[in-house]
C-alpha cells in the first residue's frame, strides 16, 4: 500500500469578529448567526463544509463576501478572492468596523503579493503601516511592514509563472530525520546549480535561502531590511532569479528571502534553502509518495478534499512526517 499525500494550497485565514457575544444583531437571520459564528471560530474546514449549505439563506451580502474571500484565499482561488475583497472593501467598511476592515485590507494585500501584483500590495501595506504606526508596537505591525517592503522591492519584477510539460513529472525525494521529526528534501536548480531544498508547506511566501547559497548561485538582491517573524522578528534580504527548475518544471521569476548566518540554526538544519508556498501554489497539486521516494506533479489536478494544513489531501499516509 502506497503512502501518498495530495497537496493543494492555502495561504492565510484571518479571524474576524463580526458579532459580539451578547446576542443577535437586529434583522439577523439564523443563517447569518451561524455563518458569523463559523467565521469567528476561524475554522476554514468548517467554513468550507457549512457555507454551501447556508449561502442561500444568508441575508447579509457582507457576510457572504467575507466567507467567499476566506475560501478563495484558503483554497488557492486567489483571483476570485481578489475580486471579492475589492467589493467588500469598497462597499462595507462602515458595517465591518475598523478592526475587521484593517484585517480584510491586510488579507487583500498579502493576497496581491502572492498573485505577483507587488506594487499594489506594497501600496496597501504602506497605507496600513501609516495608519497603525505610533499606536501599535513595532512587532505588532511587522507583518504589514513585510508586505510594504516586499511589494516595493519587487515592484519592477514580473509576476512568477510555472512552465510545465503536458505529463506527470516525478522528482526524487529524500526523507531526512531531524531532532523534531523528518524533513522532505527536493532537488532545486537555480542558475545551473542544483541543491537540496527543504520542502516546507509552512513557508508562506517565496523561498528561504542562506547568504552563502545566494552568493554561490548569483541571486539578484533587490532589497534588504525585510522583517520576518519566527521565534522573534528578524531582518532578511530580498532576492530574485530568472528561474528555478525542479525536474522538468521551470518556475520563472522566483522570489527568495536571504537569511543572515545563524550558527545554531545552520548547524541543526544544514540546509541551503527552503522551497516555499509560491511554487507549490503554482503547481496546484503535488503527490508525496514517501514509499517510492518521489514527488509527483500531476498534469491533471485532482478533485479530492484537502484534509489538513495548506490544503493537504492524504489518501493513505502512514509515514511519520
Amino acid at each position: 500500500m502506497q503512502n501518498r499525500m495530495r497537496i493543494g494550497w492555502m495561504i492565510l485565514c484571518v479571524v474576524v469578529t463580526l458579532f459580539g457575544s451578547t446576542g443577535r444583531v437586529a434583522g439577523q437571520t439564523p443563517a447569518d448567526a451561524e455563518l458569523g459564528a463559523v467565521l469567528n471560530a476561524g475554522d476554514l474546514w468548517l467554513l468550507r463544509e457549512r457555507y454551501p449549505v447556508l449561502k442561500d439563506s444568508v441575508s447579509m451580502e457582507m457576510l457572504q463576501l467575507i466567507a467567499e474571500a476566506q475560501l478563495g484565499v484558503g483554497f488557492n482561488r486567489l483571483e476570485e478572492a481578489e475580486a471579492v475583497l475589492d467589493v467588500l472593501l469598497r462597499k462595507y467598511q462602515e458595517e465591518m468596523g475598523p478592526t475587521t476592515t484593517l484585517n480584510m485590507a491586510a488579507v487583500r494585500a498579502f493576497n496581491l503579493l502572492n498573485l505577483g501584483h507587488y506594487a499594489a500590495a506594497g501600496e496597501i501595506g504602506a497605507q496600513l503601516v501609516a495608519a497603525l504606526e505610533g499606536s501599535q508596537a513595532p512587532e505588532a505591525i511587522s507583518g504589514l511592514r513585510f508586505i510594504e517592503r516586499v511589494g516595493q522591492g519587487l515592484a519592477d519584477v514580473p509576476a512568477p509563472y510555472l512552465e510545465r510539460p503536458d505529463r506527470d513529472v516525478q522528482v526524487p525525494m529524500k526523507v531526512i530525520a531531524t531532532g523534531r521529526g523528518h524533513h522532505l528534501h527536493i532537488p532545486v536548480e537555480v542558475n545551473g546549480v542544483t541543491s537540496d531544498f527543504i520542502f516546507d508547506t509552512g513557508c508562506s511566501f517565496g523561498n528561504f535561502v542562506t547568504e552563502e547559497y545566494a552568493r554561490e548561485v548569483g541571486l539578484r538582491i533587490v532589497a534588504d531590511s525585510i522583517p520576518v517573524a519566527g521565534a522573534q522578528v528578524g531582518l532578511v534580504k530580498l532576492a530574485t532569479a530568472d528561474s528555478l527548475r525542479i525536474g522538468d518544471l521551470v518556475y520563472h521569476h522566483p522570489v527568495f528571502m536571504v537569511a543572515p548566518p545563524d550558527p545554531e540554526l545552520d548547524a541543526s538544519l544544514a540546509y541551503d534553502g527552503v522551497l516555499g508556498f509560491n511554487f507549490m501554489r503554482a503547481a496546484q497539486e503535488i503527490v508525496l509518495d514517501v514509499e517510492k521516494g518521489m514527488f509527483v506533479f500531476p498534469a491533471a489536478v485532482g478533485t479530492g478534499t484537502p484534509q489538513y494544513g495548506a490544503g493537504i489531501q492524504c489518501a493513505v499516509c502512514t509515514h511519520p512526517i
